[in-house]
Order: C-alpha cells, then sequence, then structure tokens
C-alpha cells in the first residue's frame, strides 16, 4: 500500500502533464508585453537607474496611481532587470511607455526605431509600439 499510492499519483500528474497544450507557451499576454522591451536594450545601461513615466502613472504618490498603469510599471521591473526602473525625476535615461496602441503586442514585426532631437542635449526614440526613451546628454 506504501508504494501503490505514491505510484497512482505519479501516474495520475504524468497524464495530466499530456494534456498541457505547448502551443500557447511564448504567447500568453506577459511574454509579449515584455517582447515589446526588445528594442529599447541596447539604449538603456547595463545595470542602473532609468527614468518611466506611463499613462495613469502618479508619480507624487504612485499607490494612488491606476492599477493598470502600476502593472505596466512593474512588468517593466521585472523585464529590464537587473536595471532599475524609477518614476522619480532627473535620469540621463528615461522610458516613456504609452501602451502598444492598438492591443496588438507582438513585436514580430520589427517597426524600428524613429529619431529626434529635442535640443538642450535631449534625444528621443520612438519605437513605435508605444514605447519611447529619452536621452539626456547631461
Amino acid at each position: 500500500m506504501l508504494l501503490f499510492f505514491p505510484l497512482l499519483s505519479n501516474c495520475r500528474l504524468f497524464i495530466n502533464s499530456l494534456k498541457f497544450d505547448l502551443s500557447q507557451v511564448g504567447s500568453d499576454e506577459v511574454t509579449l508585453y515584455q517582447k515589446r522591451f526588445d528594442g529599447i536594450r541596447n539604449l538603456l545601461p547595463v545595470r542602473g537607474t532609468v527614468g518611466y513615466s506611463g499613462d495613469g502613472i502618479n508619480q507624487a504618490e504612485y499607490w494612488k496611481s491606476d492599477a493598470s498603469a502600476l502593472r505596466n510599471w512593474f512588468l517593466a521591473q521585472y523585464t529590464l532587470a537587473p536595471v532599475v526602473v524609477s518614476i522619480t525625476s532627473n535620469h540621463k535615461v528615461s522610458i516613456i511607455n504609452g501602451g502598444a496602441g492598438g492591443g496588438d503586442l507582438d513585436s514580430s514585426e520589427k517597426v524600428g526605431s524613429t529619431f529626434r532631437d529635442l535640443g538642450n542635449g535631449m534625444k528621443l526614440f520612438d519605437f513605435g509600439n508605444g514605447l519611447k526613451v529619452v536621452v539626456s546628454e547631461q
């Protein structure tokens, strides 16, 4: 009896694992959201702190921010680790997360980035998927 029940339990786990749908791996909402950040990694430092601004973020009292805005901020921190993503101001590199636009989070179609010189040593890189990066040379 001591051997029968553990074997039965393992057989049930094995049968349930065969039913798992592997086609969903890599196409879940969080993974698709993370892929949006692939294009900006080369503009960010390997380590350190970058600024963050997003729709619905209350920078003075972040706990009063919109729940989806906080979710996006936390996902950005998770995605870009070990870089620290801070909602404080005065960073040399800042991320502006405006959402994915039409809801299509798939970054397999690389749009590329556009560049704009804002003056005063500030440069704006727009990646066309709701993400922008502002780089300050000061």
